[in-house]
């Protein structure tokens, strides 16, 4: 999305949480009990306030980071090499909330010194108004909205894309990109709900094509895109810079052209949580057709269900799609296939101590597959079309929470890589956190995991929150 519409979207949004403020007492003012805040929730329909008031909290963050890679330990020590580089990181977080009796306003502010470098718009990760009325409430502006019963992990999760620019490590909601939308939440029976929401245009994955957590896949693209436009304009040319590709070869999807639609459906029955839903949109991620050098984005059909509750103990999670794209027979070379894609875990408190387990498995298969030969672009010379991902994580608590550890693994099934991250957090009181952790990665370098091999990295983080 363009920052000119990206601002413009807010825009109203925030002069009317500006203007609700304006008349506000000042012990309506508070900087109380900072996590409560709605921004990002899509637990359920919300009630509206009873009393007016603005809010305010924010997080302040820093970070280090030292690649632990082969390459960047045998670095040590060589002036000119950039490889053993330690990162420094700092973010700053600022959220907004007015609750009236009618109409709710929330503006969440991210100001990370990197991104506001390259795109000012990126100030704004959320900013939206939410209007209750009898049975129902509707919600616009720029927003972020997680469906589905997986924890961290979705395959029905269809409305946002991804930023992947440090993809492996933001929680989930951190990563993914608010978009302009309408969604009309309606109240169905005693617990039901119905969602539709309607976007009027596509934002894209940010896929990196450099640095560290660059796929194997976005740096081939960027290699032919430069390729390309030397063929066009001669080595020397401005237009061989990837600062200006993007405009040459990229669809406009800030067009009606690119509107997505979808409705969903959760109930509950007997402690069981169940729903379904459709969409109607595009994929996320561009199909390139390289000998042509065509870029182009997959329209999409989804049709999901999920279901979660409580057995014995154990907190079940499930979810499954099938994605349909307009390639239903499966021999357009430059069109992404059909697939199934499904999600199945649990959690549960141990017998020992405060330890939680939490499993999860995720993955999906291309259907006709026997159609897709050399040159398509989800061709696999080993003829393996199917991708499964194990990932399972083991926390501990200590000294009233204070103190927590976890551990936490994923392996790919099909490449058998995998990545292993731990991490200790210090949390003395509700307004400062210090955590350690590390990331190791392994296995095929071809891999969805293996190719980062050499971006592994120990970092620490500091945390104060208001």
């Amino acid at each position: 999305m363009s920052s000119l519409k990206r601002t413009a979207t807010v825009a109203f949004t925030a002069a009317a949480l500006l203007l609700a403020g304006v008349s506000l007492p000042a012990d309506d003012f508070s900087f109380d009990d900072f996590g409560s805040s709605d921004f990002g929730d899509d637990t359920g329909t919300a009630t509206a306030g009873n009393s007016s008031a603005l809010e305010v909290h924010g997080e302040l963050d820093g970070s280090l980071r030292a690649t632990v890679g082969e390459d960047a330990l045998s670095d040590i020590g060589a002036i000119s090499s950039e490889d053993d580089s330690i990162e420094y990181g700092s973010e700053a977080k600022l959220n907004l909330t007015y609750t009236g009796d009618k109409i709710d306003a929330f503006i969440n502010l991210q100001l990370d010194p990197d991104r506001l470098d390259e795109d000012m718009s990126t100030l704004f990760d959320e900013a939206y108004l939410r209007y209750y009325g009898s049975g129902f409430d509707f919600e616009t502006g720029l927003m972020k909205v997680v469906w589905g019963k997986g924890d961290q992990l979705h395959v029905v999760d269809l409305l946002n894309s991804d930023d992947l620019t440090d993809f492996i490590n933001p929680d989930y909601i951190d990563r993914r990109i608010a978009v302009p939308m309408a969604k009309l939440n309606v109240q169905v029976g005693g617990q039901g709900k119905l969602e539709f929401v309607y976007i009027p245009t596509l934002t894209p994955n940010t896929n990196p094509t450099s640095g560290a957590w660059a796929t194997q896949q976005a740096q081939d693209l960027a290699a032919a895109v430069t390729s390309y436009l030397d063929t066009l304009a001669g080595s020397d040319a401005v237009f061989t810079t990837l600062n200006s590709y993007e405009d040459m070869l990229y669809p406009d999807t800030d067009t009606l052209d690119y509107s997505q639609a979808a409705v969903r459906w959760t109930d509950s029955f007997g402690g069981m949580d169940v729903g379904a839903l459709y969409y109607c949109g595009f994929l996320k991620d561009p199909s390139v057709d390289v000998a042509n050098l065509d870029i182009s984005y997959d329209r999409l059909h989804a049709f999901g269900l999920e279901a979660g509750g409580i057995l014995a103990g154990f907190n079940l999670r499930s979810e499954a799609a099938y994605y349909m794209t307009e390639d239903i027979a499966g021999d357009d070379p430059v069109v992404h296939n059909n697939s199934l894609n499904y999600l199945v875990g649990f959690d549960r408190d141990l017998p020992l101590h405060n330890i939680n387990l939490n499993m999860q498995a995720t993955g999906s298969y291309i259907l006709n597959n026997d159609e897709i030969s050399s040159g398509d672009i989800e061709y696999d010379s080993d003829d393996d079309y199917s991708s499964n991902l194990i990932v399972c994580k083991i926390s501990d608590t200590f000294n009233h929470e204070k103190v927590s550890i976890e551990a936490k693994g994923i392996y790919e099934i099909e490449d058998e890589d995998w990545m292993i991250g731990p991490v200790i957090t210090l949390a003395p009181n509700g307004e400062f956190e210090f955590s350690a952790e590390a990331r190791f990665f392994g296995g095929d370098d071809d891999g969805r995991l293996g190719q980062f091999d050499e971006s592994s990295y120990l970092q620490l983080k500091v945390k104060a929150m208001f």
